[in-house]
This record gives structure tokens, sequence and C-alpha cells, in this order.
């Protein structure tokens, strides 16, 4: 009884044995299994396409980058005659513009149009005969070439941007092209929103004046009719001269006729007693005199030529500034020669150990049946 727990370990020993010596003895077998996953490893690792990736950084643009564009919303905000509390803030105008970017930088139809234009992408096309697959190449190098994120979770205003290529200059030039290319799809749409607010503005202030000038018109008209009765009044009664008994009409009872400001119906049953002549004057120089307008009229008038003249200046510059220029990749992403060699042969060596130990595992079995 003693003996049994040493007996037992003689045997693992022995058991282990075997099974170094079983692996010793197949290890050509191994070796040149090994061989081949190393060569089929590095078949694929000198022939497979490469990969190098060129990054950028962008954020919300400097002043100095959207100068036009900072020039005309000032100018808006100047001429635009809102409201008190509304002011020109400079970095949100900024912000708005990199918000237009940021939309136009994930937005599909724009990067299918940003790639291509390159002439990465038309070299490639040129070799396929179908336009299917140039649109699959296309739709395929949007979806997996180019692509950017957040540089931060909380920072809305801060942006990785990359794209895959086959070599590092395309991996680079590809970038800047597309980066530029949205940068001046987003300048037209910020121009774009820019003109409609300021149609739109336009079309108010005009509203805003026309009023105004049918008003003062329609008041015109009404004080015009009022001492056409008045002197009619007055020449049936034979007053042709003021009479000198003052109407009683309050304690305004001489108004000044030419101010498109004053209530003539407090007066008008009274005004015949100024007489035919005083009247028929009024009446003269009302007719003869131009109509003047309320001061804002022109005021809006001024204002609403110089939001016109906003619509002729254009908008040039960059919507955003690279906290992180792109650069040229020094550094290719795949494949990974060393480490898929190194993978290989790891593949190999236990691929090849287990085909050794099978097979000797199938020979035991064999010769135990034999003998049995």
């Amino acid at each position: 009884m003693q003996n049994t727990p040493q007996q037992t370990t003689y045997n693992d020993e022995i058991d282990l044995f075997e099974l170094f010596e079983t692996i010793w003895k197949g290890k050509w077998l191994i070796t040149a299994i090994t061989c081949c996953f190393i060569i089929l490893a590095g078949l694929y690792a000198f022939t497979a396409k490469e990969q190098w990736t060129a990054t950028a950084q962008v954020s919300v643009p400097e002043p100095s980058r959207l100068d036009s564009y900072l020039a005309i919303e000032e100018s808006y905000h100047r001429y635009a005659m809102l409201s008190a509390d509304t002011t020109f803030d400079t970095q949100k105008a900024l912000e708005e513009a990199f918000t237009i970017f940021r939309s136009s930088l994930f937005a599909t139809d724009t990067k299918l149009e940003a790639i291509s234009n390159t002439e990465y992408y038309q070299t490639l096309s040129q070799s396929l005969d179908d336009e299917t697959a140039r649109l699959r190449l296309l739709n395929n190098m949007v979806a997996n070439s180019l692509s950017a994120s957040a540089a931060t979770t909380n920072n809305h205003f801060l942006y990785n941007v990359k794209f895959s290529a086959e070599t590092s200059n395309n991996a680079y030039e590809v970038l800047v092209e597309a980066i530029n290319h949205i940068n001046n799809e987003a300048l037209e749409l910020l121009a774009e929103r820019q003109e409609n607010r300021i149609k739109n503005r336009v079309f108010t202030l005009e509203t805003q004046a026309l009023k105004l000038k049918n008003s003062t018109e329609h008041n015109r008209k009404n004080k015009t009719l009022e001492l056409q009765q008045a002197l009619q009044a007055a020449r049936a009664a034979g007053i042709t001269e003021y009479a000198g008994v003052s109407p009683v009409i309050g304690s305004n009872s001489i108004i000044n006729l030419q101010s498109t400001d004053t209530p003539l119906s407090q007066s008008t049953d009274m005004l015949f007693l100024l007489g035919a002549n005083y009247l028929q004057a009024q009446l003269d120089a009302l007719s003869n005199s131009p109509i003047i307008y309320p001061a804002n009229y022109y005021e809006i008038q001024r204002n609403t030529e110089s939001l016109q003249a906003l619509l002729d200046q254009e908008i040039d510059g960059q919507m955003f500034f690279y906290t992180s220029t792109p650069k040229l990749p020094l550094v290719k992403d795949k494949p990974r020669k060393a480490l898929i060699l190194v993978l290989g042969a790891l593949l190999g060596g236990v691929i090849g150990t287990f085909v050794v130990l099978l097979r000797s595992a199938i020979r035991n079995r064999r010769l135990k049946n034999q003998a049995s």
C-alpha cells in the first residue's frame, strides 16, 4: 500500500518522457510543417496590400481664417435693426461656421464627391471597366478609408480626420484634398445660409418701410380730404377770412396741418371757421409740398440698401483650424510582416506538434489492438 503513490509518480514521469520522446522523434515533421506555415505567412506578408493612414485634427477656426464672413456678419448685425439684446458674438459665429463644416465632414454625399475628385481614386478606377465596380470602389473608400471622429468625448469642436491608402503619399495627398473639398462645400453652404438670412431680413425691413409709407400717404390723403371738405363748408357759409372765433376743440385749437402726426379728426368739424382763404392756402401748400415720411422710414431704407450691398460680397477662407496638420505617415498599419511571420511560426509549430502526437496515438492504438 505504501508503494502505490511512488509507482504512480513513476508512471507519470515515464508518460511525460514518452511524450517528449514522441515529439523529438517527429521533430523533422514539426519543422517541415512550421516551415510551410512560415512560407505561407511570408507570402501573405510580402504580397498583401499595404495600408497607410494619414491623420489630421481640426477645430474651430481662428477669426483670421474667416475674416470675410465675420465682416459680413458684423455688418448684418449693424444694419438689420435687430432687438437691443441681440449682439454680434465673434466666437459664436465661428462655432456656427465650424458646425456646418462638421456636418459636411460626416455627410456621405459630400465625402463621395470629395473622394471621386481625387487623382488617387481616378487612377484606381481607370482599371475598372464596369461602372458598378467603380461605384463599389468609391463607396468602399468612403466607408472604410475616410473617417472622422470626435477627439474627446465632451468636446464637440475637436475632431480627428483620417484617410487610409496603399502608400504613404497617397494617404497624405487624398486626406488634404478631401478636407479642402469639404471645406469648399461647407463654405458654399455657409454663404447660402447667410445670404438667405440677409434676404429674409431685407424683406422684413422692406415690409416695415412699406407699412410706414402707406400709413403716411393715407394720412396725407385724409388731410387733403378734410381740408377740401372744410373749404366747401367755409364757402357755403360765406366765411372767407378767419373770424377770430376760437373753435371749441380743447387746448389745441389750431393744429399744425403739415404734421403727419396731427389728429385732424379732433378739429374737422370746426376747420371751416378758419376761412376759405386760409383753408385754400393750407390746401395748396399741402398739395404742392412733398410727402415727409417718418424718420424711421428713411432709416429703414438706408439699412435695407446697406444689407443688399452685403449680398454682393463673397465669402472665402477656411472653416476650421488645424490643431494637427496632415503629415506623411511613417509607420504602415498593415501588413505587420514580423508579427505575421512569428504568428505563422507559432501556428506551424502547434499544428506540427499536434500532427505528430496524433500520428503517435493512432499508431499506439493499432499496436494495442493487434496485441490484444
